[in-house]
């Protein structure tokens, strides 16, 4: 009967065991997924804020090129 009594409570314990690893490894699943998704989310805001900003740096260019050649046709014209 002891002996009985010990097989049960070994079984016991090691299917408790068994159980708090399968939930492990399911959170550990669960959190890889996660992970992945903001590390896309975070790809995809930072090749959006990338593209933002060279739109913005484009038109800075463009901007700062017709500054430079309106004064370069006042001071043309001054001469």
């Amino acid at each position: 009967m002891i002996l009985c009594s010990g097989l049960r409570s070994l079984v016991r314990d090691l299917l408790d065991r068994e159980l708090t690893i399968q939930q492990l490894r399911a959170m550990k699943d669960a959190d890889s997924q996660s992970l992945e998704n903001l590390q896309r989310d975070l790809a995809e805001r930072e090749r959006k804020t990338d593209t933002v900003n060279g739109k913005k740096d484009t038109a800075r260019g463009s901007t700062d090129t017709g500054i430079v050649l309106s004064r370069q046709k006042a001071s043309d014209g001054s001469r």
